[in-house]
């Protein structure tokens, strides 16, 4: 599972998380376009990205909160900004039918919500609703990857520790964690 890379809505562009930038391929033709990231040089512990629809932009999410925002129309970064203090960003995510981008963190075991702007909306405590992830938590180096996969009011969390292990079906308006795939009970 791929957290560095995300497409366009035709799938006509892949877009590539590297070091100094984004890396555009054109899946036809297969032609690639590096745009350097301008002012800081670099992408520091990447976590996310993900393909907002409706603005046309691609919003890039580090670890410690920063947001690196590319207009795919005119293929171009448009800005470099730190929202909040107090999170730790596990994977980034856009849910077309909300119009909100998702993030997981391990701060408090929660999801994150950002507008299409990126700004701070809300914050979900998950902590004692996703079942079995206590065993991924205790005495790691690494911290497991949760991958949020949004569709309107329900997300499946997806949890990678070495491979997919877990996942979770997740109804917003319910406040309700499901266990629906555990790797360990086959």
């Amino acid at each position: 599972v791929l957290n560095d890379i995300t497409f366009s809505p035709d799938k006509s562009k892949m877009y590539q998380i590297i070091e100094n930038g984004l890396k555009l391929i054109d899946v036809e033709t297969k032609q690639e376009t590096i745009k350097p990231i301008p002012v800081i040089k670099s992408i520091i512990n990447p976590s996310g990205i993900a393909y907002d629809s409706l603005s046309e932009n691609i919003f890039i999410a580090n670890k410690q909160g920063k947001f690196f925002v590319f207009d795919a129309v005119e293929e171009q970064w448009i800005s470099i900004r730190k929202y909040i203090e107090d999170f730790d960003i596990n994977s980034l995510a856009y849910d077309e039918e909300t119009n909100m981008y998702i993030s997981s963190t391990w701060k408090r075991e929660g999801l994150i919500f950002f507008d299409q702007n990126g700004n701070f909306a809300k914050r979900v405590n998950l902590e004692n609703k996703l079942k079995g992830i206590e065993y991924h938590m205790n005495d790691k180096n690494e911290i497991p990857k949760l991958l949020v996969i949004p569709n309107g009011e329900n997300l499946a969390l997806v949890l990678i520790d070495k491979f997919v292990e877990k996942i979770w079906y997740y109804n917003k308006k319910e406040d309700k964690a499901i266990l629906t795939y555990n790797y360990y009970a086959n």
